[in-house]
């Protein structure tokens, strides 16, 4: 991940985030697996900067589905 992108994805993640993310604070901190999944039918674009957005927070991260693949609804992403 060069740089730059480094410093606008954190810049992202401030925004979004901005006084704290108040779920963070209710829950304990415990390793949990998710998934990211499809709503609908589509081209999925920007799966290297989801990703990375997790990588930044620390979290480990499977991609199922590349960029430009297909998508229907109900498919595993991330």
């Amino acid at each position: 991940m060069g740089t730059n992108i480094k410093k606008e994805l954190l810049r992202f993640i401030s925004e979004d985030i901005q006084s704290g993310d108040v779920t963070s604070v209710l829950l304990p901190k415990k390793k949990i697996k998710a998934k990211i999944i499809s709503r609908q039918e589509g081209i999925l674009a920007g799966i290297r900067f989801a990703r990375d957005i997790f990588y930044l927070k620390g979290c480990r991260v499977r991609i199922i589905k590349k960029d430009g693949a297909k998508v229907k609804p109900n498919q595993t992403i991330l």
